[in-house]
């Protein structure tokens, strides 16, 4: 996995090299890139600054890197710098309100990226910017950001602060700057409408994650019921067979998404085949599938029996309708994931 620092500034570097130290020599996280996200008057400040006299960040983080044994992560200006642009011209600052759009529509962009890329890990750090920076990256982060992407907010005792410095440089000053880590709300695996607005504008995504949430209020419940092997969503009843409903009922138990195909594992593959011995009464259409469970056929068997429980779902509730209880695929081929996107106080069994 690739560790990637995200970090937004305004007219204070410092924040972007506190926060690499907080994550590669406190928290011991090996980050290879680091891309930031300014205004044109902040990516000024990242450069040799004789005004304030400072040094540029680049340099700051090389130092920091020879001064712990680190490996240095990738960072070139301007390569690694996002600047919001109208018609070409980059951003100044944050004034008005069109600017206020400008802003958000990078960094969702951005994120959006970066979140596509199967391999990365995304630290983000809310710390620097004007406000407005920090709640457009926090917003992008909750739509889009997976379950191992964090974000980070960095504090610094008011002695170090004033020392202007771009990293602690012993163990003494280590103690005075803390690296926070901040929980967010992740929608990007329950909102699959998200999915269908690659351009969407920031009050676009906006408006499309109000509407999926409120979509998944109102949603009636999913009920499992094993006797009659049985799910029945509102009004909607929808009978399956025994290997199918297990599998349905087995993905519906789990907190977390489980592992697709071939990474599915033995763990799973028994737990299931206990739960498909509760259900299937017929010896003989139990052997059948017992065989092919410990054939090579197995992962064919999986991926039918998740197909057939789509199809079924949207014949009786329609595409739209059935995203939301159908087994769903999430992550890429290689790290796919079998999930329901459907929240879990809405499932109950009988």
């Amino acid at each position: 996995m690739k560790h990637i620092l995200i970090a937004v500034t305004g007219k204070i570097p410092q924040v972007v090299s506190e926060t690499l130290y907080g994550l590669m020599v406190q928290k011991k996280i090996p980050i290879e890139e680091i891309f930031v996200i300014t205004t044109a008057e902040g990516k000024s400040a990242l450069m040799d600054n004789p005004a304030l006299n400072l040094p540029s960040l680049a340099d700051e983080i090389r130092r920091m890197c020879v001064h712990y044994s680190l490996k240095q992560p990738s960072f070139v200006i301007p390569e690694n710098v996002l600047v919001a642009r109208e018609e070409s011209v980059e951003l100044h600052d944050i004034r008005s309100d069109r600017d206020n759009q400008l802003f958000p529509n990078l960094i969702n962009g951005f994120i959006r990226t970066k979140t596509s890329e199967p391999d990365t890990i995304l630290h983000c750090s809310i710390t620097g910017g004007r406000k407005t920076m920090s709640v457009a990256l926090a917003f992008a982060l909750s739509l889009f950001g997976r379950n191992k992407d964090a974000m980070y907010h960095v504090l610094v005792s008011e002695e170090f602060e004033k020392s202007r410095k771009f990293f602690p440089e012993n163990e003494k000053e280590g103690r005075q700057l803390v690296l926070a880590q901040v929980p967010y709300v992740h929608l990007l695996e329950k909102l699959p409408l998200l999915h269908e607005y690659p351009g969407a504008t920031f009050i676009e995504l906006v408006s499309v994650a109000q509407g999926g949430i409120d979509q998944l209020l109102s949603l009636p419940r999913l009920i499992f019921d094993r006797s009659s092997r049985t799910v029945i969503i509102g009004e909607k009843r929808v009978h399956l067979r025994p290997f199918p409903f297990a599998v349905y009922l087995f993905c519906a138990t789990l907190r977390e998404p489980v592992n697709a195909g071939k990474r599915f594992g033995d763990r799973n593959w028994n737990r299931l085949w206990k739960l498909y011995g509760e259900l299937s009464v017929a010896y003989g259409h139990r052997e059948r599938v017992k065989k092919s469970i410990r054939g090579e056929n197995k992962n064919e068997l999986l991926m039918k029996a998740v197909s057939t429980v789509r199809r079924a779902l949207r014949q009786a509730l329609g595409d739209g309708l059935a995203q939301y209880y159908a087994i769903t695929t999430v992550g890429d081929y290689r790290h796919a994931r079998y999930t329901i996107l459907l929240d879990r106080s809405k499932i109950s069994i009988r």
